[in-house]
């Protein structure tokens, strides 16, 4: 049968080659011989790359449908093609139809198509291909959706199986996939096609019989290139949209690994496709190429494990597969980006505090241990390489030098570093990183690994990195190395101060100088941390004059009116460092700052939505000072902070750190204005009119309301005038805030049930979660409610809490621990519940929250008077969560106040009531 095929498919090739050839000599046929058809042909026998015929059929098919509708030389072009390919024959239906829907503008393509012969010539050979019209029609209705959402749902809609190229076109690089249960339905279809061997038996059971199995069957029996390239495009739309799914995706690379076993390849070829494909699918899930901004410190836990998969597979092979050097790069790159496990923070908290920091024996077992058992999960991977006849490169040396061990064997202080397993890393930079604080980093960089050696701008960037990090802060319990900020460690005691000013790293600005006078251009990472920290917009001028930036993108950065396509080709990591400068001057704050907000708006379009969260930070962080410094009013400072809002959530969407920083802003808004509040009413300034005073007491506000508005008051106007006042605009600001709240925990319940189950940690999946779930999310949220007067929400938040964090299995893994996460402790969350919220809500309501909590498994402690007094009194002091406390002290003796004097004007009433009927 299948040499029948072959032979008729040839003779239908032979008989179309000879129909075009009749055409070209035909002499009213005079398209066929002008001289830009000679010269396409020409470059066609010399193979040259120019002509339009010898592109792929994919790069031609994104061409002609993913850009909008093609213009008419792309139309005239595509139409002068003869193929067989499916692709083209696609985009010729499509003319077909324009030309007969609209034959006066578009006639003219009928001439340039195949003749209508030719066309049920082609038509045939694709129905022993096993492709009816109708499918072809089905085809070209996908490739037409408005965009690349409807494409899918398009492709979706029918249970059945599709060229494989349609499926490469919707997954290609600039893809606009938006939903994650969009693709969550394509990885799903990707594995009914490419892993079950269910197909296979139903399509060769079908009427059309044999002819049919190579256009149904074609995604099963494809190439393992083929399958590496699919994978490696889901793999990237995967780290756009919703990293997690990695696992989904290593599941299916899995269930792909063992069909390889079911079929009748021969044994040699069987293992080495499941090799390639193995060693592929680790580099893929290592790589962190196409990761958006938000999702950058995303744990590598969901990357470990989608290796750790395809590991355990490897194992339960007969014959377990081979890591190539490349595969066990990608390993050690995802390691390295792990937390300390229970081992390695035993380890760093034994680090001397001397250089080099050995390690001393905390007890008798450490003392017992050799060298090697404190080495990281990196470093032994690496060992494991060499065991396996695979040398060390310079990446390797200075990968292991930030896991903890230098190439001399000295230890180092393990890095938490997020790299990519093809970045090009060096030796002398990693051994800077590796280091407590910027004396150690000084230290490192003034001795280079070989003698003489000159640093260069790697050596540099870290330098400037240590020296721009903050200081460690003691309550949150970080480890060195946990992330970029700076641990003190023991000054030597002996050191003469001339010594000690000696060993003390330069400022930044010495540095670049010498830096510059090596000869050393600024660019790339050096230019980033320099504009980001620049102590003033002179200096980030300065730095960004001298740099390799062009001359024309400078000047767009300080144009007050910028031309959008010239600041567009400015590096969004530049353009984000300028734009944290900007935002954060304290001369002029108010027009640098709105200046920053049009420079965002020209520059990020509303495509650019993954670098909205990280370029629009900034903004909202220096919006929250007060109004006063900004030179603007209460009024226009909210007004404008519900205006980003809204803009941010129109054109790019809200993500969680935005709503951290939206709470922050809040919340420092309210912070400063209670202060005042406070002020009057221990000076006795009219605290009661204070507009403040009436977001805290809803019954002053009805009250005030009762009260005779005078002569001057107008209803109308006085209504308008109320919408636009102060506390309108904090009732809008919090409303907005909890719809936000409702918002991310709605969406990541979605995620939640697309994800299904896995094998991470229960503790790493509430660390990736996207909704405000954390510890520190969670107290900067409930201060916010609590200075905005929403308690209920308060209460509401609380019972929530409890329940996301009250799951047997996490309870386990946090009672197995030695000390509660920072991201888990709830203690600060619980108390301003306590301190706030509690006194101002009925005893219902507070009952109801307690009694949630001891039926929960969570473990939490309520916390008594006297931790929510020290939590007052001790507690990050510049919150003015005293003052706060006594606010709402004040609002309660009002309300007690106004109860009194109502219940002796009831009194009154009864008594003049009683005296009355005597009378």
């Amino acid at each position: 049968m299948t040499r029948v095929y072959s032979h008729r498919t040839a003779d239908l090739r032979r008989e179309l080659a000879a129909d075009k050839k009749n055409e070209e000599a035909t002499p009213d046929r005079t398209r066929w011989t002008d001289p830009a058809n000679f010269r396409r042909g020409t470059e066609r026998r010399l193979g040259m790359s120019k002509s339009w015929t010898n592109l792929s059929p994919s790069y031609l098919l994104e061409t002609f449908f993913a850009h909008g509708p093609p213009d008419d030389e792309v139309r005239r072009n595509v139409a002068t093609l003869r193929s067989f390919r499916l692709p083209v024959v696609l985009m010729q239906m499509r003319l077909r139809h324009e030309a007969r829907a609209d034959p006066e503008t578009k006639g003219k393509l009928l001439d340039l198509l195949p003749s209508e012969k030719q066309w049920q010539k082609v038509m045939g050979v694709l129905r022993n291909n096993g492709h009816t019209e109708e499918d072809l029609e089905y085809y070209v209705h996908i490739l037409l959706g408005g965009n690349d959402e409807e494409r899918c749902g398009r492709f979706l809609e029918h249970d059945t199986a599709k060229p494989i190229f349609i499926l490469n076109f919707l997954l290609r690089t600039d893809a606009s996939i938006r939903k994650s249960s969009t693709l969550v339905r394509l990885l799903k279809y990707f594995r009914a096609r490419s892993c079950s061997t269910a197909n296979e038996s139903s399509a060769q059971s079908t009427p059309e019989g044999q002819t049919q199995t190579r256009a149904r069957l074609a995604m099963l029996n494809m190439m393992p290139d083929e399958f590496s390239r699919l994978m490696s495009r889901f793999a990237d739309h995967c780290r756009r949209l919703e990293p997690r799914l990695l696992i989904s995706l290593a599941e299916i690379v899995a269930e792909r690994i063992r069909w390889h076993q079911q079929t009748s390849e021969l044994a040699a070829q069987m293992y080495h496709n499941q090799c390639s494909l193995f060693n592929t699918a680790l580099r893929t899930f290592a790589s962190r190429g196409k990761l958006e901004v938000r999702h950058k410190q995303i744990l590598n836990a969901y990357f470990w494990e989608a290796q750790r998969i395809l590991l355990g597979t490897s194992d339960q092979l007969p014959k377990p597969l081979l890591v190539d050097k490349a595969g066990f790069k990608a390993v050690r790159a995802v390691l390295t980006g792990l937390p300390k496990n229970q081992s390695e923070t035993h380890s760093a908290r034994r680090h001397l505090q001397t250089w080099p920091p050995y390690l001393r024996p905390g007890d008798g077992m450490d003392e017992k241990m050799e060298p090697d058992e404190s080495w990281t999960r990196s470093v032994r991977a690496g060992t494991m390489m060499q065991e396996a006849g695979f040398s060390k490169d310079q990446n390797d040396e200075a990968l292991d030098i930030l896991q903890g061990l230098a190439h001399d064997g000295t230890p180092a202080i393990q890095q938490r570093t997020l790299v990519n397993s093809k970045k090009h890393l060096r030796v002398w930079a990693a051994s800077i990183k590796a280091t407590r604080n910027a004396q150690e980093a000084w230290a490192r960089f003034q001795h280079p690994p070989v003698k003489g050696q000159k640093p260069g701008a790697s050596e540099y960037a870290a330098m400037f990195e240590k020296l721009f990090a903050r200081d460690a802060d003691p309550a949150v319990g970080s480890l060195p190395g946990d992330n970029s900020l700076n641990f003190p460690t023991q000054e030597e005691a002996n050191l003469a101060e001339f010594e000690k000013a000696r060993l003390r790293p330069p400022p930044a600005n010495q540095l670049y100088e010498n830096m510059k006078t090596n000869g050393i251009m600024l660019d790339g990472q050096c230019l980033r941390i320099l504009v980001s920290n620049a102590e003033s917009l002179r200096m980030a001028h300065q730095y960004l004059r001298e740099s390799t930036m062009p001359r024309v993108n400078f000047s767009n950065l300080l144009s007050n009116d910028p031309e959008p396509n010239c600041l567009r080709e400015v590096p969004l990591d530049i353009f984000s460092a300028y734009i944290n400068v900007c935002a954060r001057q304290t001369i002029s704050p108010r027009r640098h700052l709105l200046r920053a907000i049009r420079l965002i708006e020209i520059r990020l379009g509303v495509e650019q939505h993954s670098w909205a969260p990280y370029v629009w930070a900034p903004i909202l962080k220096n919006l929250k000072q007060h109004h006063r410094s900004l030179g603007i009013s209460l009024k226009e400072q909210l007004q404008l902070g519900l205006h980003l809002i809204d803009r941010i959530q129109e054109c790019h969407g809200f993500s969680l750190s935005l709503f951290h920083r939206f709470a922050r802003f809040l919340k420092s808004v309210l912070r400063l204005e209670a202060v005042t509040l406070l002020a009057d009413l221990k000076l006795d300034r009219g605290a009661a009119t204070n507009p403040l005073s009436l977001l805290y007491d809803p019954a002053a506000r009805e009250v005030q309301a009762t009260q005779d508005p005078g002569p001057e008051s107008e209803p109308p106007a006085a209504s308008k005038e109320e919408d636009d006042s102060p506390v309108a605009l904090i009732r809008l600001a919090a409303t907005r805030l909890k719809e936000l709240f409702d918002a991310l925990v709605s969406e990541e319940k979605t995620r939640q049930g697309l994800l299904g189950t896995n094998e991470v940690q229960q503790l790493d999946a509430m660390l990736m979660r996207r909704d405000p779930v954390l510890a520190p999310v969670a107290h900067d949220y409930m201060l916010s409610l609590a200075f905005a007067g929403e308690f209920e929400e308060m209460a509401r938040v609380v019972q929530w809490l409890i329940q996301e964090w009250g799951q047997a299995p996490l309870m386990e893994e946090l009672e197995s621990l030695n000390e509660v996460p920072y991201e888990a402790d709830m203690f600060d969350t619980l108390c301003a519940f306590r301190a706030f919220a509690e006194p101002m809500l009925e005893q219902t309501t507070v009952d109801s929250a307690l009694e949630a909590l001891n039926a929960s498994p969570v473990g939490w402690t309520w916390p008594d008077d006297s931790l929510v007094g020290a939590y007052l009194e001790g507690r990050l002091e510049d919150e003015a969560n005293k003052d706060l406390s006594e606010v709402l002290k004040w609002v309660r003796q009002q309300q007690r106040q106004r109860q009194r004097t109502r219940d002796r004007a009831i009194a009154e009433a009864e008594e003049e009531e009683k005296r009355l009927r005597k009378e």
